[in-house]
């Protein structure tokens, strides 16, 4: 689907896309908009959604590998973020992409990226410039776009950078301070932690924790079941009230705080399951999705 142009809008609800040769799933550009909700996009030859010059709400949507249909390409995201874009996204789960979780190209727009779980992305190998990462902002223009980007999870499992953070021009420094990462939950197997991060390089999670995201845990989230694609959280996974308050996208949370990630996990009376009982998925109008077990 394609949003072009002032005035152009559209909307995607409980949507699949999948198997694009020539492009991403969705494309708003040019002053359109377009707002994505409840959809799934999968193996696309591009992007698995590309937003340039224009505004994108994406909520409770899972994207996973795109950038796979054709030949593998690191510079193929699950969310490509381009000029003066605008972008609302809030509990998405994004997965084993070839390139980075979300990629801002000469971005300089406003974006927030809430509640989301980022999982294996990156499965290309980095080529020169372009890395294949978590997330990947790349500006060179005068004016920088700015990013929040809050309560999420991100496990990585591949050999590129956590993060990669660039400015060519002047403006390094200002770039630095328009990009803020605040409660979210990183966990690193088998792979470089590395974070470049506007000049900087931070050779492991622990410093770039220390200098940048003091209040980022650093812990394997323990998901149900990530090679399945599962990753609802277990009981005794740190994400559980983690995160911070942030309305409406943590409206209706259970506990003493949000969960961070894009799953809310819910006991039920009496504890966690025991033994034959298993957990169950059930959708919840308030905040999303939750995790609750049947006793």
């Amino acid at each position: 689907l394609t949003c072009d142009g002032a005035g152009t809008a559209g909307s995607i609800i409980d949507s699949t896309m999948y198997d694009n040769p020539d492009h991403c799933g969705a494309y708003p550009s040019a002053a359109g908009s377009l707002y994505m909700s409840g959809c799934t996009v999968y193996r696309t030859e591009s992007h698995g959604v590309s937003v340039e010059d224009a505004y994108l709400e994406i909520g409770d949507t899972v994207i996973y590998t795109s950038g796979t249909y054709n030949n593998p390409d690191p510079s193929n995201g699950g969310l490509f973020v381009k000029g003066t874009a605008g972008l609302n996204m809030y509990r998405c789960q994004v997965y084993s992409t070839t390139g980075m979780g979300v990629f801002f190209k000469d971005y300089t727009g406003s974006a927030s990226v809430t509640n989301c779980t980022f999982y294996a992305n990156g499965t290309a190998a980095s080529s020169g410039s372009v890395q294949a990462c978590g997330i990947y902002y790349n500006s060179s223009a005068s004016v920088s776009g700015s990013v929040s980007f809050r309560n999420n999870i991100i496990q990585h499992t591949q050999p590129g950078r956590l993060h990669y953070f660039y400015h060519g021009g002047a403006g390094s420094a200002t770039a630095a301070g328009k990009v803020t990462f605040d409660n979210n939950l990183y966990y690193v197997s088998g792979a470089s932690q590395s974070v470049y991060w506007f000049g900087t390089t931070y050779t492991t999670l622990a410093a770039y924790i220390a200098a940048r995201e003091a209040d980022a845990l650093s812990s394997n989230p323990l998901f149900t079941n990530a090679a399945a694609a599962d990753f609802t959280l277990t009981p005794t996974s740190p994400a559980i009230n983690a995160g911070a308050v942030i309305s409406p996208y943590t409206d209706g949370y259970s506990g003493a705080a949000p969960d961070i990630g894009y799953w809310e996990y819910v006991p039920a009376t009496g504890g966690s399951p025991g033994a034959g009982e298993a957990p169950a998925v059930v959708s919840s109008a308030v905040f999303g999705r939750l995790t609750v077990y049947i006793t």
